[in-house]
């Protein structure tokens, strides 16, 4: 029995970790989208020009991110590493830096779930949300036979 404990614990961690590891790779990967917020950073520029472009930007309701000197680079649709080639081109193909870096950084808050269907209340919450995570039972289902069995909701 001590043995089942003790894997069951290792288990548990692996299983943590797992999903840890799992939700970074999805951040990376995720599909920017109209009204996106992200972060942009930029090296190997001049460093007296870095604060113009370092900072918040928004996705445009048209899927687009006004970046200083080179203009509107498409961002919605493209993943982070997608939308930081492009910027990156868009440098070096005016001729403003020959080599720049960039990193985006979408925030953890800025993405939302739409939480519909059987609950008592449909809205919108951000992953990781304080009210959510606190208040499972907001989220039950408003009708007083709805009920999980094993094989699934009644």
């Amino acid at each position: 029995m001590m043995m089942f404990r003790c894997f069951s614990k290792y288990w548990a961690l692996a299983l943590c970790l797992t999903a840890f590891v799992a939700g970074r790779a999805f951040a990376q990967d995720a599909k920017l989208r109209e009204g996106d917020q992200i972060e942009i950073r930029i090296g190997g520029i001049p460093a007296a020009e870095i604060t113009q472009i370092n900072g918040s930007y928004t996705i445009d309701g048209e899927g687009y991110v006004n970046m200083p000197h080179i203009g509107r680079v498409r961002a919605a649709g493209c993943t982070q590493g997608q939308l930081q080639q492009a910027i990156q081109s868009g440098y070096r193909d005016q001729q403003i830096y020959t080599n720049p870096s960039i990193t985006v950084l979408i925030p953890t808050t800025a993405r939302f779930v739409n939480v519909e269907g059987s609950v008592r209340n449909s809205m919108r919450v951000t992953p990781g949300d304080q009210w959510a995570s606190t208040n499972p039972a907001s989220m039950a289902s408003p009708h007083p036979r709805a009920s999980t069995t094993r094989h699934g909701p009644r």
